[in-house]
């Protein structure tokens, strides 16, 4: 029973539109149904589906404590500036704990890796021919005379050269990154989890620790 003010317990029922207190078994039915009405929804947190997630687990752990206030009224307002005082600072608490990593890895780095490289190719093609127009205009000995060369009225000799050559080079650099990560320490991958889950379970404490001064701290 209430000595000096009230308990949360009671606001919740009466904002769940309760008449009468209920056992254990129908907390959460209440908790669900007021958890919204005494909160808000003005306070930053750095992901919208965990609101309700923190401010049920606030309200189960002072769920038998009286407020710190005379009225429920003046709570419920002292508990949503608070809200908005230190999310935040716990909001950038979470975002850290969520940086993207794997938990299972004890280590991770970066080996950057940079070569460079050069082709160079040249070549010369090339080729001589020579041509020889011999003519008689009456061959005594026919064509034989011709082709000895003993019987000609004209002849010409001509020599052609071809020559071309070509080159080419290329260069460029070669980068690549090698990475390397994993689990090399003696701790066992179950216990890595329950390291990560513990750093939010933490933050969760830490805010719920950071209100308890808006409760009523005299116990009979």
């Amino acid at each position: 029973m209430s000595q000096y003010t009230t308990e949360v317990r009671f606001i919740c029922e009466q904002i769940a539109g309760l008449t009468e207190s209920v056992g254990s078994t129908g907390i959460e039915e209440v908790i669900d149904k007021s958890w919204k009405e005494i909160f808000g929804t003005d306070f930053d947190i750095y992901d919208e589906d965990y609101r309700e997630i923190l401010c049920k687990k606030i309200l189960r752990h002072y769920y038998t404590r009286e407020i710190g206030y005379e009225t429920p009224s003046l709570w419920i307002f002292k508990l949503r500036v608070r809200m908005n005082e230190i999310m935040p600072y716990y909001n950038q608490l979470y975002n850290s704990a969520l940086m993207e990593f794997n938990p299972f890895h004890d280590f991770n780095y970066t080996i950057e890796h940079k070569g460079e490289n050069s082709d160079q190719a040249s070549g010369t093609t090339g080729g001589e021919s020579k041509s020889v127009n011999k003519y008689s205009e009456t061959p005594q000995n026919g064509l034989s005379g011709v082709e000895s060369g003993e019987y000609l009225t004209s002849a010409s000799i001509t020599n052609n050269t071809d020559s071309s050559s070509s080159s080419s080079s290329s260069s460029g650099t070669n980068k690549w990154d090698e990475v390397l990560s994993g689990k090399r320490s003696g701790t066992s991958y179950s216990e890595l989890l329950q390291e990560f889950r513990r750093t939010f379970i933490n933050i969760d404490l830490d805010i719920i620790d950071s209100l308890s001064d808006l409760f009523f701290n005299l116990w009979s």
